[in-house]
């Protein structure tokens, strides 16, 4: 292995050493004993993907599924598992009056 993952049509490959957070985030979760590990990472890349995307992309919901290669239907959903807004952004706590969770 030469140390890049697989492109999947990209314009520049992912190299290992780029993925640093999440290998530690990993280690993090593993050391604290979480049982459902894989759940809870796919959680967190599903969350950071799609606010990164609907930020590069404008929160423009059709081309944020063509860049994701998802539906607009399946990327609504995992904007409501996420907890994102359809900007990206988390959506407001109940009881906050429309504040945004982690704001202010």
């Amino acid at each position: 292995m030469n140390g890049v993952l697989p492109n999947h049509g990209a314009e520049s490959p992912v190299h290992h050493q780029e993925l640093p957070d999440l290998r530690a985030y990993t280690e993090q979760l593993l050391a604290s004993g979480t049982q459902d590990l894989y759940r809870a990472l796919l959680g967190t890349v599903d969350r950071v993907a799609l606010a990164a995307v609907l930020r590069h992309v404008g929160g423009n919901q059709v081309r944020a599924s063509e860049v994701l290669g998802i539906s607009r239907t399946t990327l609504r959903g995992k904007l409501r598992a996420a907890g994102l807004s359809a900007d990206g952004r988390r959506r407001a706590a109940p009881g906050t009056n429309g504040a945004v969770a982690g704001e202010g």
